[in-house]
């Protein structure tokens, strides 16, 4: 019998895909479209091997069932990481911003792309009869703050980053909460940040 990950990669458009859950690497990258983003791109490494990362925000491969000029029914994250683990799946939504971003520009893109999520499994569990379990369902923003007189949590030294971490309420979904992952930026140079996985997606 197929893993869930392998199911729900199936389901999705090749184009799309990150990281396959059949490729034994160690880590991953996911890099940000946009030409003046200035964190262009973040490397995670140590990761598990029950895993599957795709990317959603691709302008031309949107649903075409909906109306293009929508503002709620074409918004997705920068990319989604599921990991298989006892027979659980974990879905963690994420989206990348640079300097100052509202909850308005991200909190859409996540909410939308777990529904999206949820109508992938909800498909599996209806057609296929599937029994799919969804253990942890997290949504995460990574954006640059610039440094000020306040305390910065270090991360591993190895990988020679630092970031503040908490965790927030949402604003538009107020039963939600979203964890904040801020490195130290400079608005004239663009950051490629390599983080250890587990202390992102298991902290």
């Amino acid at each position: 019998m197929k893993k869930a990950i392998e199911e729900i990669q199936n389901l999705i458009n090749k184009e799309l895909l990150l990281r396959k859950c059949e490729i034994q690497t160690s880590f991953f990258q996911v890099k940000e479209k946009q030409k003046d983003a200035l964190l262009k791109q973040i490397t995670f490494q140590e990761t598990p091997s029950e895993i599957l990362v795709f990317t959603l925000d691709d302008g031309e491969l949107r649903n075409q069932f909906l109306n293009k000029s929508s503002d709620i029914g074409n918004k997705a994250s920068d990319f989604v990481v599921i990991v298989e683990s006892k027979n659980k799946i974990d879905i963690h939504c994420c989206e990348i911003k640079s300097f100052n971003p509202s909850p308005n520009d991200y909190e859409f893109q996540l909410k939308s792309s777990f529904l999206f999520i949820e109508y992938l499994i909800n498909l599996l569990r209806s057609l296929r009869h599937l029994d799919i379990e969804v253990g942890k369902e997290r949504y995460y923003l990574f954006y640059l703050y610039e440094p000020k007189a306040r305390n910065v949590i270090k991360s591993n030294p190895i990988y020679r980053n630092q970031f503040e971490i908490r965790t927030d309420k949402m604003t538009f979904f107020t039963s939600d909460y979203i964890k904040k992952y801020a490195f130290k930026g400079d608005r004239k140079k663009t950051l490629n940040p390599v983080v250890d996985f587990q202390s992102i997606f298991n902290a």
